[in-house]
């Protein structure tokens, strides 16, 4: 794997995507706004599994805290999991999950993701690339066949329902109502699934560029260039994960409606 690979070119992103010159200031400020030295920096240590995720965390000098590690010790032995998460921040949630779980778990973790993390090729091993946040995941044959492979394998996976980091709704930072995607696989395939509370929140012009957007009537969410960003505000700062208690495959199954386990499991989620 070189360098080269894994550097971040808004250059020639740019010209790969139109023959029309566009003016140096707004390319400067697109490479500000992504981060792109930074990020090359570190890419340029060439860490792979664990250690990326570690060295993430390190690099943004986060502390990470996580509660209730105790339940996992719940797991009966052999029992393939869903982990189900709220979705608040974009990146460094899983940046600590991929840490911990990573470290309890090996590469027997996996995070289902957008198409666009996969080119994230030193962790590429932990995802899966599958649009969470549509509604017809189930519908579309290559996303089925790839979730399929997915749950029938030995590794946990972690999900995050929503398909989409969180908003501001109500005047409250939550995410958007979450898909029964996780539910149907977990009663399908027999996995136990554990609740995840992560806290934390982006700042205060990503949710009102993204409530601009709505008024406007934009559906493409292009609040979601300022992730990287977002991602580099979180410095220093405190990323506390609660892992919730199993709740077994043979009690999902008592329940028939899929929907009331989603509304059940997202409010076990924000109660934690």
């Amino acid at each position: 794997m070189s360098n080269e690979t894994l550097r971040v070119d808004v250059d020639a992103i740019i010209k790969s995507r139109t023959s029309k010159r566009v003016p140096k200031f707004l390319v400067n400020f697109v490479k500000r706004l992504i981060h792109q030295d930074e990020i090359n920096a570190f890419m340029e240590k060439n860490l792979q599994g664990v250690e990326f995720f570690q060295g993430v965390i390190d690099r943004m000098q986060c502390r990470d805290r996580v509660y209730g590690i105790e339940n996992l010790d719940l797991i009966p032995e052999g029992q393939q999991v869903i982990f189900a998460c709220n979705h608040p921040l974009g990146a460094m949630e899983a940046m600590v999950m991929g840490k911990h779980f990573g470290n309890r778990y090996g590469e027997k973790v996996n995070f289902v993701v957008t198409d666009f993390l996969m080119h994230v090729t030193p962790i590429a091993n932990y995802f899966t690339p599958v649009n969470v946040a549509s509604t017809s995941v189930l519908k579309n044959k290559d996303a089925k066949e790839r979730l399929n492979r997915l749950f029938e394998s030995d590794k946990h996976v972690v999900m995050f329902p929503a398909g989409a980091c969180s908003r501001k709704i109500d005047g409250v930072i939550q995410d958007k109502p979450w898909k029964k995607t996780f539910v149907s696989m977990a009663k399908a395939h027999h996995r136990c699934i554990v609740p995840i509370k992560v806290d934390g929140r982006n700042s205060r012009h990503f949710y009102l560029l993204a409530k601009l957007r709505e008024k406007l009537g934009i559906k493409f969410a292009f609040e979601m260039i300022l992730l990287p960003d977002e991602m580099f505000r979180q410095h220093g700062k405190t990323i506390g994960i609660t892992i919730g208690k199993p709740i077994s495959w043979e009690e999902l199954q008592q329940e028939k409606n899929d929907w009331t386990l989603v509304k059940q499991i997202r409010e076990t989620v924000y109660s934690m």
